[in-house]
């Protein structure tokens, strides 16, 4: 694994260019798999509020609905994520200290950043289709499609490498600028990805639940291993 990551390294990494992938063969499928990876995507999003609601540690129904409240008011990622970072430092305390204890919530939200990079990616885009000449048996060209593609618009320069940089001679439509260029199938690994953390985040949820005693488990746990007792699942 990634240091300050629950994956291997590289996971969430935008995928270089490939100047031999081949596009759909349509727009449909890839509009069909944004879709599918938004949606896997506010999947995650729900559980990390249910995270915060936990960190957070509310005493009654009403505490509860509050604390729903306050995070969905925030629409940036980045935030609600500070958000959760800082509700798990005040509900650890001094256990904080401990990397037992904070390495693996810290692990999981760096996770989340990092993903939702590549969420915004397939968030803000749009669908290309670009025709190449390609030589004939006879003398002179044709003209064929490499395909669809997902792409950074050209306006978000952040996504796009200098309009007078070096182009890739190899590629075909090397003189495009997008950073990224997915294709269907690229788009729902992403979905997967996404769907992956997800779980992640809903498993960390159990670990760090209070136990009847009215600690977190994960802190009891490690506790009871600190005296070397069993970790129970009380």
């Amino acid at each position: 694994m990634a240091s300050g990551s629950l994956f291997p390294a590289d996971y969430w990494k935008r995928p270089r260019i490939d100047p031999k992938k081949i596009g759909d063969a349509g727009p449909v499928g890839i509009h069909l798999a944004v879709g599918v990876a938004l949606s896997s995507w506010e999947a995650l999003e729900e559980n990390l509020q249910q995270l915060f609601i936990t960190l957070s540690d509310p005493k009654d129904p009403k505490a509860r609905f509050l604390l729903q409240g306050v995070f969905g008011v925030v629409e940036n990622s980045a935030t609600r994520v500070s958000m959760s970072r800082v509700a798990a430092r005040l509900r650890y305390a001094h256990h904080w200290q401990d990397p037992r204890v904070s390495g693996p919530i810290t692990s999981l939200l760096n996770d989340v950043n990092h993903a939702s990079h590549r969420r915004n990616e397939i968030a803000h885009c749009r669908i290309n289709n670009y025709h190449v000449q390609t030589p004939t048996d006879q003398e002179g060209s044709d003209t064929s499609s490499v395909g669809f593609f997902l792409m950074a618009p050209s306006y978000l320069v952040t996504r796009n490498r200098e309009m007078y940089s070096q182009e890739d001679k190899d590629d075909p439509i090397g003189w495009t600028t997008s950073l990224y260029r997915y294709n269907s199938v690229d788009i729902l690994t992403l979905a997967g990805k996404f769907s992956e953390l997800s779980n992640k985040v809903y498993e960390y949820i159990v670990e760090s639940s209070l136990n009847r005693f009215g600690i977190p488990k994960n802190v009891y746990n490690i506790e009871q291993e600190s005296f070397g007792f069993s970790p129970q699942n009380e």
